[in-house]
């Protein structure tokens, strides 16, 4: 059974802080100790993927029933250290947590695509309805690179004949989901995170699709993705993955297959390019929405 920290409870504190991302570890570590469960993330407009050292986040530490006197004072002597500015201890409304995050996750279209949390779409049918569970983050649609990049898939399908599929990095796999909506291929899914292959199987399980396979890969080193060339590969990743990637991605397409690529920024597309241009790669089409790209490419053209 899933361990709920808010389960039982009766009091919820939150203490949260501000400081640099180079100490938000340490700041965890610390909070953990004490029992907390501790998330944290980046505050204010970001222009790049990767968080550098000096970035501002936020840490936020849950305690159940109490917030332990030796956390508060453990943390007040690392203040300047970690550059914390404020310390807020606030006792949280007492909720359905999974409730509530239900009612803020929206309901996306992506024509043809309905994409949101199987409880708004419960009455909701149809060929093009994607349901991706509350609270699992890795790709909920809501990212303008995942709405590129099921937009580009559309795109393609509409044109192109494609037989052998494989969503490279699939998280929730909200990405092979849509191949297999849209195509009668056969359809491949991997990640190198196992969390992410078993959020990605239950998404598929919920949206009864059978003929998607999943699997646990370090980048492209899994036997599966050399047995025959893949008409399509898609990987909305990071910039500098793609790029060193861009050999074993090279080896599994077939002669005039495709690739769509997208987790990279506007800064980033021409190196992300020029790295599948020396494999013989020629850029089909680029889209953005705000900094964010995805580039359609075709091999051997």
């Amino acid at each position: 059974m899933d361990h709920n920290p808010f389960q039982s409870a009766e009091k919820i504190y939150l203490v949260s802080c501000s400081s640099l991302f180079k100490h938000t570890g340490d700041i965890s570590t610390l909070l953990e100790e004490y029992g907390a469960t501790v998330s944290y993330f980046e505050e204010g407009v970001t222009t790049h993927i990767d968080p550098l050292p000096d970035d501002e986040w936020k840490v936020e530490a849950y305690f159940n029933d109490n917030v332990p006197t030796k956390a508060i004072e453990e943390l007040n002597k690392l203040a300047l250290k970690f550059k914390i500015d404020q310390i807020d201890i606030q006792e949280i409304e007492d909720k359905d947590w999974v409730t509530e995050v239900q009612k803020n996750i929206p309901v996306i279209e992506i024509p043809p695509f309905i994409i949101s949390d199987p409880v708004k779409l419960e009455n909701v049918t149809g060929q093009h309805v994607i349901a991706i569970e509350a609270g699992r983050a890795f790709g909920t649609g809501t990212h303008e690179t995942t709405s590129l990049c099921i937009e580009a898939l559309v795109s393609l399908t509409r044109s192109q004949p494609l037989k052998r599929i494989i969503d490279v990095g699939t998280g929730s796999g909200i990405l092979a989901i849509a191949a297999s909506r849209l195509t009668n291929a056969r359809v491949f899914a991997s990640d190198i995170d196992k969390v992410a292959v078993e959020v990605a199987r239950r998404n598929l399980k919920i949206n009864n699709v059978k003929n998607v396979k999943t699997y646990i890969s370090n980048g492209i080193n899994n036997r599966i993705m050399f047995l025959d060339p893949f008409t399509l590969v898609i990987a909305n990743i990071l910039a500098q993955p793609l790029i060193d990637m861009a050999k074993d991605i090279s080896r599994i397409v077939e002669k005039n297959g495709f690739i769509i690529l997208s987790g990279f920024l506007k800064n980033q597309e021409a190196s992300v390019e020029a790295a599948y241009v020396k494999r013989k790669f020629k850029k089909v089409e680029a889209k953005y929405k705000g900094d964010w790209v995805m580039l359609l490419m075709q091999k051997n053209v």
